[in-house]
């Protein structure tokens, strides 16, 4: 990664280990905030920002989220979050994942339909199957369909991965229950 890497967060602590695993591990050398400045991050910077931070600073983060990374209590996570409570080696593994990509993958709104957008944003919004097809008056094999085409399409199975995910591409505004 040639930008460099941030670490926003209010926890000193937990700043401070992802700091240490990222020297240790991959030779990086982050630096430790707890406020945005974009006149500071490059282009090209990443960033590792706990989900409180990330919410707070939605305007800032959503352009710039194929380059960050989510500290979750969550307890599953993929290439885009780490769990706060996950074992080590998870953690060191999707940081270093995180460092040696050149370019991150593309996760563009096209690859979801609008329906499926639809769906998700409820989904991530804590409304069940029942409620989702009263709303979008559509039957609950559809939004059952329409589920199974996300999960597909995206890799992710849990509602928290989901709301995570519709948070950082900008579908929702913030998640309580984060």
């Amino acid at each position: 990664m040639t930008g460099q890497i941030y670490i926003i967060t209010s926890d000193s602590l937990l700043a401070a280990g992802i700091k240490h695993l990222l020297e240790e591990y991959c030779a990086a050398s982050p630096i430790i905030g707890n406020c945005i400045n974009s006149d500071v991050a490059g282009p090209s910077a990443s960033f590792i920002v706990d989900a409180s931070s990330f919410s707070k600073n939605i305007d800032f983060f959503i352009p710039r989220r194929q380059r960050c990374i989510i500290v979750t209590d969550a307890s599953d996570c993929d290439a885009r979050s780490i769990g706060r409570f996950a074992p080590v080696s998870d953690i060191i593994d999707t940081l270093s994942q995180f460092y040696s990509e050149t370019s991150l993958p593309d996760t563009s709104n096209s690859e979801l339909s609008q329906r499926e957008i639809d769906v998700l944003r409820l989904v991530a919004n804590g409304h069940i199957n029942k409620e989702i097809a009263d709303i979008l008056n559509i039957s609950i094999n559809t939004v059952l369909s329409h589920r199974k085409n996300i999960t597909s399409k995206l890799g992710i199975r849990s509602v928290s991965g989901l709301s995570l995910y519709a948070l950082m591409n900008g579908y929702i505004d913030s998640i309580d229950n984060l």
